[in-house]
């Protein structure tokens, strides 16, 4: 998504919890050539989101078009006695609230400004749950509930919602779950 951003000319604000697993992406040579900005964000706190977003906003004036990627599946496929309740908290506090927390900050300057554009990624899974998948496709209902919800709060404005539901694509997600 970065890479493809940066071919169409847009800056980046590169955010991860961990700052190093940005390294590869910032080294892409479509990236380097745009100003990319690696920013650590946990998505379970406010502080962080609030302090990377206003790292973002010096350094670019502007927040134009959000892409919330967040996401994970601790623990895998399983049925739901099977995981705990630490974990299947920690997947809806970064899969939902995460991308809600992160939402809430950027959207009063996309209203003020009457342009912008949120792009949720969710999943196919948010319309079609598998079996061992209770709380992750649970969590991607919600972000296809909340993207529905706010594409209709601002339709009659300049601020654009797009969600976009992938199946399975190759990525490092699965083996870090």
């Amino acid at each position: 998504i970065a890479v493809a951003l940066a071919r169409e000319g847009y800056d980046l604000a590169l955010t991860d919890l961990d700052t190093g697993m940005l390294k590869d992406t910032l080294a892409d040579p479509d990236i380097a050539k745009r100003k990319a900005l690696p920013l650590a964000l946990d998505l379970r706190s406010q502080a962080s989101i609030a302090a990377a977003f206003e790292q973002a906003v010096t350094a670019f004036g502007t927040i134009d078009l959000l892409v919330n990627n967040a996401g994970h599946d601790t623990g895998g496929r399983r049925r739901f006695d099977e995981g705990t309740m630490e974990e299947w908290e920690s997947i809806i506090e970064t899969n939902v609230i995460g991308l809600i927390r992160v939402t809430r900050v950027v959207i009063p300057g996309m209203i003020a400004r009457d342009r912008g554009h949120v792009v949720n990624i969710g999943s196919i899974s948010g319309y079609k749950p598998y079996a061992g998948g209770t709380i992750y496709a649970g969590s991607k209902f919600a972000v296809h509930g909340f993207s529905e919800s706010l594409r209709l709060d601002y339709r009659n404005t300049g601020v654009r919602v797009t969600e976009i539901l992938p199946g399975m694509v190759r990525t490092g997600f699965a083996t870090a779950r």
